[in-house]
């Protein structure tokens, strides 16, 4: 056996004296994993194993003691915090422990399970934020791409446009001034199931809408018909904008960068109902426009009664229009009949709520 220092062979006194092999602990490659086996192997001991009694006999070390003082050298194990991790030694009489193998067994088996199990969280949450950053850039992804479209949309919209339209309530109000010019030819050029403009004021809702034979194509479809999650403004396919039923609804995502109706939730905000000229409503078809009022906003839970676009009978349309006017967060003090024709915009407020805006037709050109 080589020279070894005083403080060495203290050491491996008691790495003799705790019976530790260099087999029991070749299988660990870290102080944190070493530290971890020493305390489980003294647990186990101090349930089987006597204290000593009477004085200290010699300790011959052998080569496995060295081996075992060397390992915890290549791990950066301290002298001084070997000493005390071993210090259980000096009052147990290890030697005489008939069980010791099955003992080292039962502590190498809880540890590589415990070994396993932190691997496997660790690839778990590895899985877990790379599956999120892949959300992440996706979504940028999808918001950058929206908002490109929705550039080229505008101006291709406003490129070469050759009316304006300018509304009026009546013979001695008149309305603010908005200019629907929208070149719906270059519009169905890129997208033949364009229907219209909606303008909401206090808003960005600003776009052309579509239509399709069904509600589920344009929540994950953009304006140009590629895949994307942040959809696009469209009407309900149970609707026809040139022969308008009782309701006429329009939908799109409440998208968190304020594109399509992300902005609409303002309608629920003392701070919008506040300014009247927020109150109007502006669809532009290819052939005219229609100025709606608002007459009712608010949230709820996801339900299908306030798309409801036909009614058995008058008195089922009658609650249906004293039904979502008694809802709205804000009296509009608008008087709604059953001879009039209803818009209504919807989307999500937030995971658990729909926001929506109720407006009555007052003019159209």
């Amino acid at each position: 056996m080589r020279n070894i220092s005083k403080e060495d062979m203290e050491l491996l006194k008691l790495i003799h004296q705790s019976n530790i092999t260099i087999d029991d602990i070749r299988w660990l490659n870290s102080k944190r994993r070493f530290k971890r086996y020493v305390n489980t192997y003294k647990r186990e001991l101090e349930n089987k194993v006597k204290s000593k009694s009477g004085t200290s006999k010699d300790v011959k070390t052998n080569d496995n003691d060295v081996e075992v003082l060397d390992f915890t050298k290549t791990i950066s194990l301290p002298s001084s915090e070997l000493l005390e991790m071993l210090g259980f030694a000096k009052d147990m009489d290890i030697s005489s422990v008939e069980e010791l193998k099955d003992i080292t067994d039962k502590i190498k088996k809880k540890l590589r399970k415990e070994q396993l199990i932190w691997s496997s969280v660790l690839i778990l949450c590895i899985m877990i934020f790379s599956s999120i950053g892949v959300y992440l850039i996706s979504w940028q992804l999808e918001n950058n791409k929206t908002k490109n479209l929705v550039d080229k949309m505008k101006a291709v919209a406003k490129s070469d446009a050759t009316t304006t339209t300018t509304t009026k309530l009546g013979d001695d109000v008149e309305a603010p001034v908005i200019d629907s010019s929208i070149n719906f030819d270059n519009l169905l050029k890129m997208n033949s199931d364009t229907k219209g403009w909606i303008n909401v004021k206090g808003t960005n809702i600003d776009y052309a809408f579509v239509q399709t034979s069904d509600n589920d194509y344009y929540l994950e479809h953009s304006f140009d018909k590629s895949y994307n999650k942040k959809g696009w403004v469209f009407l309900d396919y149970r609707n026809d904008i040139n022969d308008l039923k009782d309701n006429t609804i329009l939908y799109a995502h409440g998208l968190l960068n304020k594109v399509m109706f992300g902005t609409l939730k303002k309608v629920v905000t003392e701070d919008w109902y506040k300014n009247e000229e927020n109150r109007k409503v502006l669809i532009t078809i290819p052939n005219g426009y229609y100025l709606w009022e608002v007459f009712s906003t608010y949230t709820i839970e996801p339900e299908s009664y306030y798309i409801t676009t036909k009614f058995k009978d008058k008195d089922a349309h009658k609650k249906f229009i004293e039904t979502i006017t008694k809802r709205s967060v804000y009296d509009y003090g608008v008087k709604v009949t059953t001879n009039d024709k209803i818009l209504t915009l919807s989307s999500c407020y937030d995971h658990s709520k729909r926001v929506v805006l109720h407006a009555k037709l007052i003019k159209k050109g």
